[in-house]
């Protein structure tokens, strides 16, 4: 895309500048962790580890000056993504945007009517687009540019030209139709021939204009923009489910009376909680047989109007799980850089092998699980399976789990995993069936003679 709107050079470097901010954010943890393993891996590999042992300079104390230095890094990079990388994110999508919008022509696809957000009033296409050249075959044009009239163009093949000083496209279509019909009285259809034919179309813009729009998606928030929000969005989904248990307090006349259970259970309804019956009509499918229930689904007209309530709060209640998440995101990703130090530590001491291959392998297969936990729990909150501050932090206190784990067992200079316990338990299991198939073999075969 960026080749064929003709991007200059700098724009193009400054878009991945810009796109560089969010890996930066992800690649801070797992560069600590490749570190950690890669020093202490050497340090074990040289036989430092045992002369630190040897002096009386335990494992634990090595650690210290790492976790202080790690805590700088998590602070800087808690800093990074509520400052700078909302910032960047912002830049970036309004860029990618507005190299969208540049040269509207080149966007077109083979075979493909054009998008009417880029180039009102018209829909164009091309059977063939000559990429090196100006040419495009097979061209076909919906004129809607006149509301009283319906135009349609159809031409062997056309030039495009842009004029940049007037955000035009100028079409010199060649060998070709043009078909017209009134639309108010679609009793006048005008046909025409032409060898050549010039069009004039004005475009969004032919050239890249820099705008400054500064609506913010989630990600392009700092946390007190995020915070403002979620103070926005609380009373709002209070007061939308407030409703749906009024609407029932409104209706005590011909409804059951409503009790504390029954209010609870309508103030936390959900989507779910609706179905559709052979004739397609919405009921409440949970305590169906309560008399009150029976009662509202018995008015379909309420049932849609509640479900439509509860929809509505529904959403708001999921932007509000993904502004938290956002929230959490921004502590829990810094926190990473602590935790991937108690698993750095004991695996680097414990491979003995200070090289990027090692190092750079096990730190992939750790940040996998890290970010496949990350991804899982933002889906989750986001169905609102689980609280958002637990699926952002429950990869730092799985891997953080871990890695006390192994760091524990370093220090205690017991054994994590005792293969040899494993190894003699699998020796005596296959002992134990070997035994077992040959007193089976000597009762079948006394059964026999």
């Amino acid at each position: 895309m960026l080749l064929t709107k003709e991007v200059a050079v700098p724009v193009i470097l400054e878009l991945i500048f810009l796109n560089l901010a969010w890996i930066v954010a992800l690649a801070l943890p797992m560069a600590v962790l490749v570190a950690t393993l890669m020093t202490f891996g050497k340090m074990s590999a040289d036989n430092e580890i045992t002369a630190m042992k040897a002096s009386g300079y335990g494992i634990h104390q090595a650690m210290l000056p790492v976790l202080i230095l790690s805590v700088f890094i998590a602070y800087g990079n808690f800093r990074f993504n509520d400052v700078i990388l909302p910032e960047f994110n912002v830049m970036a999508r309004q860029l990618y945007v507005d190299i969208t919008y540049k040269k509207p022509n080149l966007s077109f696809e083979e075979g493909i009517f054009s998008n009417e957000d880029l180039i009102k009033n018209y829909r164009l296409k091309f059977d063939r687009i000559d990429r090196s050249s100006n040419w495009v075959y097979g061209v076909t044009i919906y004129d809607h540019s006149d509301p009283d009239i319906l135009r349609t163009l159809i031409a062997e093949k056309a030039t495009l030209d842009f004029l940049e000083d007037s955000n035009q496209i100028v079409m010199d279509l060649f060998n070709g139709e043009s078909h017209g019909v009134d639309t108010k009285t679609l009793s006048e259809y005008k046909v025409f021939t032409f060898t050549r034919q010039r069009l004039r179309i004005d475009v969004e813009s032919s050239i890249l204009n820099r705008s400054s729009e500064q609506l913010r998606g989630d990600r392009e928030k700092n946390i007190a923009m995020l915070r403002e929000d979620v103070a926005k969005i609380e009373p709002r989904i209070v007061t939308k489910k407030q409703l749906i248990v009024d609407r029932i307090k409104n209706r005590q006349d011909i409804l059951a009376e409503i009790s504390p259970e029954n209010e609870e259970f309508l103030y936390n309804l959900e989507p779910d909680d609706f179905s559709q019956d052979e004739n397609r009509r919405y009921f409440i499918n949970s305590k169906s047989d309560d008399p009150l229930i029976m009662e509202i689904n018995e008015n379909q007209g309420l049932v849609n109007i509640l479900r439509s309530d509860v929809i509505m709060a529904n959403s708001d209640m999921r932007y509000y799980n993904k502004l938290m998440v956002e929230i959490q995101k921004k502590y829990s990703i810094p926190a990473a850089c602590i935790v991937f130090v108690f698993i750095g530590v004991p695996l680097g001491v414990k491979t003995r092998h200070g090289g990027l291959a090692i190092g750079g392998g096990l730190s992939i297969v750790f940040f996998l699980i890290y970010w496949a936990f990350l991804i899982g729990g933002e889906h989750l909150s986001d169905r609102k399976l689980m609280e958002p501050w637990l699926a952002m932090w429950l990869p730092n206190i799985i891997v953080g789990s871990a890695g006390i784990w192994l760091t524990v067992g370093m220090v205690r200079e017991s054994p994590v995993i005792d293969f040899g316990k494993w190894y003699r338990l699998l020796r005596w299991k296959k002992k134990k069936e070997s035994d077992d198939r040959e007193i089976i073999h000597r009762e079948s075969s006394s059964v026999s003679n």
